[in-house]
């Protein structure tokens, strides 16, 4: 049979306030219900205005968006899809940043669907299904044409790390009969608890779900408020995430889209919404390489307050770049880069930069260097060879000599065709076949810049072999494992690359004091442009 997780949770958003205590919990006298809460809906009484965006608290207030682990307050996470299995618990995220996924885990979607697919459309069901500790009961009667609601009790059910207790409905307003799959589900929550490592929450609400199989889309809307023990509360209204899978009943990569508006208690709300990054078309706004990471590989998400605005820029699964706009007049009046764990902890509590270094003060200040010089952009802390400045933007420590960089890096720039250095160690990546425009690429921060055109083209695209000003030539090879590469130069160094996306090689150029370039060919054509730095293999 094909399986496909009912209320699929390609994004599901819930909110929670970390660090421990939980929601009041009250007694029953029938053992089933294991104590479930007091089934008295939780009303959200938090900040009910616009947030006011300052550098001091986008930080935060993006974490109440896109997720963070750390051990700070309440959040508000946007997890990715989950598509492990039931009892899986080796891939859990941690902290904050999973808790989208766990909670959708947690709520075992695929057991809910064979619940129903297993009783005969009209039939009374009654299924109870153990979790990993604890059960799930799922009863009621759905009309002949699969129709109808359903009761959902889930007895301290827990699933990995995490456990869900109360009960919940299941509206079921469309079936897919041939594929046996609710295309059209909304879980109604009274209050249940939420409970695993970092996390413990009461939660009320929706989550309507809806499945086109044809177009492999899926569609999540959340209207949900959590409180936790000393009760923050968070809630989300109408937040709308759209997935567009490569294949819904055996989905690889997707692309997203969020909607919506998302409240803290604290802070009050932002408007979601998200953007295709530049030279990124068709794959966007938010693309997923994989099923298992919690943050895009590129695309662009906006948060609008009241006064300000933030924007938030994947800059890969590890780091993002953040522009706050504190007063929505269009201009970024601070720009901050930053692991997406780093949102709500200690670094990014301040995203001004008072020297100009382009570091902003808050990692300075947690990393031991002076917020108020800029002398220290261009030394090397922790002696390791590389700047702060390029820790900084490239996501390492720069108080750590252990903590360097990856030496591959690598971003999409869909269809281009050729690769050469101009004369301020920009990379040039013409786009289209043959062409003399295209754009220049950081090879420090891997920011596009600016367009150019009417430059010869190098005419290079197949090549994987490049000799250098000093007469070293390097070559790359890719292995009989699709994903692992290798570049060896003459003097003997040899580089493994391992996890390459793409095909088909080409345009290999040596650029600045170490460093190697080549793009390959991705999904539907070129697009993929890889860095690789190495003192040791380019000394």
């Amino acid at each position: 049979m094909r399986r496909l997780y009912f209320l699929a949770f390609p994004f599901v958003l819930a909110l929670s306030a970390c660090g421990g205590g939980g929601s009041d919990s009250g007694s029953s006298s029938s053992a089933a219900t294991n104590n479930f809460p007091p089934q008295t809906p939780l009303t959200y009484s938090g900040v009910a205005t616009g947030a006011a965006v300052s550098a001091t608290n986008a930080a935060t207030i993006s974490a109440n968006v896109t997720g963070a682990s750390g051990a700070a307050g309440g959040s508000i996470v946007v997890g990715a899809v989950s598509v492990q299995g039931d009892t899986s618990t080796a891939s859990q995220p941690t902290g904050a940043t999973g808790l989208a996924r766990r909670l959708s885990a947690a709520m075992r979607p695929s057991d809910l669907g064979h619940s129903y697919s297993g009783a005969l459309a009209g039939a009374a069901i009654n299924t109870t299904t153990a979790c990993d500790s604890g059960t799930m009961t799922v009863s009621g009667t759905t009309a002949d044409n699969g129709t109808g609601t359903v009761n959902v009790a889930y007895n301290q059910c827990r699933t990995g790390s995490d456990t869900i207790n109360g009960p919940a409905s299941l509206k079921i307003d469309g079936w897919d009969a041939t594929n046996r799959i609710i295309t059209d589900g909304t879980l109604t929550i009274t209050r249940v608890d939420f409970a695993g490592p970092g996390l413990n929450f009461g939660m009320t609400g929706t989550l309507h779900s809806q499945i086109d199989v044809p177009n492999a889309t899926t569609r999540l809307t959340s209207n949900l408020v959590t409180q936790d023990a000393a009760g923050h509360q968070t809630r989300t209204q109408d937040l709308i995430v759209t997935n567009v899978f490569d294949d819904v009943t055996s989905p690889s990569f997707f692309t997203e889209s969020i909607s919506g508006r998302v409240f803290d208690g604290t802070q009050g709300f932002v408007d979601v919404s998200t953007q295709t990054a530049p030279f990124t078309a068709p794959w966007g706004p938010l693309y997923f390489a994989t099923q298992a990471q919690s943050f895009p590989d590129w695309g662009i998400i906006t948060l609008a307050g009241a006064t300000g605005n933030i924007k938030i820029t994947s800059m890969g699964v590890n780091m993002a770049k953040v522009e706050v706009d504190t007063n929505g007049d269009g201009i970024v009046d601070n720009t901050a880069r930053l692991p997406w764990s780093d949102f709500n902890t200690a670094v990014g509590a301040d995203l001004a930069d008072n020297d100009g270094d382009g570091m902003h003060n808050s990692f300075e200040t947690f990393y031991g260097l002076n917020p108020n010089s800029a002398a220290d952009k261009n030394t090397d802390a922790d002696g390791d060879g590389l700047s702060n400045y390029t820790e900084y933007v490239q996501g390492s420590s720069p108080a750590t000599n252990g903590s360097v960089p990856s030496p591959v890096r690598h971003v999409w720039v869909t269809g281009n065709s050729d690769l050469a250095v101009d004369a301020n160690g920009q990379i040039e990546i013409f786009i289209g076949s043959g062409s003399t425009s295209g754009v220049l690429l950081d090879p420090v921060t891997l920011d596009l810049g600016a367009q150019f055109s009417g430059v010869a083209n190098p005419g290079t695209s197949g090549q994987t072999s490049v000799t250098d000003a000093q007469g070293r030539t390097f070559t790359l090879s890719p292995t009989a494992t699709p994903t692992s590469w290798t570049i060896t130069s003459s003097t003997g160094g040899t580089l493994t690359l391992t996890g390459i996306a793409g095909t088909n090689p080409g345009s290999l150029i040596r650029y600045g004091a170490h460093g190697l370039a080549f793009r390959t060919v991705g999904a539907s054509g070129p697009g993929y442009v890889y860095l690789v730095e190495s003192a040791a293999l380019v000394p």
